[in-house]
């Protein structure tokens, strides 16, 4: 398992289908003022059991289908370093076979802020897309191609409509998932501005997955 230590350029780009919503706006690092007005939904499985669903108490994520629970770097090779994402030792949940290239997460109730991390299991660059709903209407689409031997990126996105749901697709590979967040309130317009800087460049390590 080669290490490789390169920069790749984050790809960020949003794309809304049919009435343009602008509301839905890009976050692009999980940054301090993204964390500290969001809530985590904690991942509490022992490593290598299945999981179809999150929950903290007051929200629950709820999957189109089990996930494998693992850790980096005892189970998944790497997620790489911050600040592109929260820490690079998370706990992740990975879709199930080579086949699984689709997610759907459906929320228990409506949030102004949802996002998670996300890498593809192949080496080498992956297309992942996340479209954000609200019940059957499309808010908008966050596509970005992170890398399998660099890190992982954040998908995350504020809405001034509430999102209900969010569906994930890679292109070509199955892949893992982290530090699912969310906000039922909408943030200060101070935070806002914290939020949304610093779209930048992805510096990072290796590789990963070992089960």
């Amino acid at each position: 398992m080669r290490r490789t230590h390169y920069l790749a350029a984050a790809i960020f780009s949003v794309a809304i289908a049919g009435q343009l919503n602008a509301a839905l706006i890009p976050i692009p690092q999980p940054n301090a003022a993204y964390t500290s007005s969001t809530s985590l939904l904690p991942v509490t499985g022992a490593d290598l059991s299945n999981v179809s669903s999150l929950t903290d108490g007051t929200l629950t994520a709820t999957f189109s289908a089990p996930l494998q629970i693992a850790t980096v770097p005892t189970n998944w090779f790497n997620w790489g370093n911050p600040p592109e994402v929260e820490s690079s030792t998370p706990r992740v949940l990975i879709t199930p076979g080579v086949d699984a290239t689709l997610l759907t997460i459906t929320l228990s109730q409506g949030v102004t802020v949802f996002g998670l991390e996300a890498m593809p299991d192949a080496f080498g660059t992956a297309q992942i897309t996340e479209n954000f709903y609200n019940g059957n209407t499309l808010l908008g689409t966050i596509q970005l191609s992170p890398d399998g031997s660099v890190g992982a990126l954040l998908f995350a996105a504020s809405s001034t409509t509430l999102i209900t749901s969010v569906d994930i697709t890679a292109v070509g590979t199955d892949f893992a998932i982290a530090n699912l967040r969310y906000s039922l309130a909408t943030p200060e317009p101070a935070t806002w501005m914290c939020m949304f800087a610093g779209l930048g460049v992805i510096a990072s390590l290796r590789r990963r997955k070992l089960i």
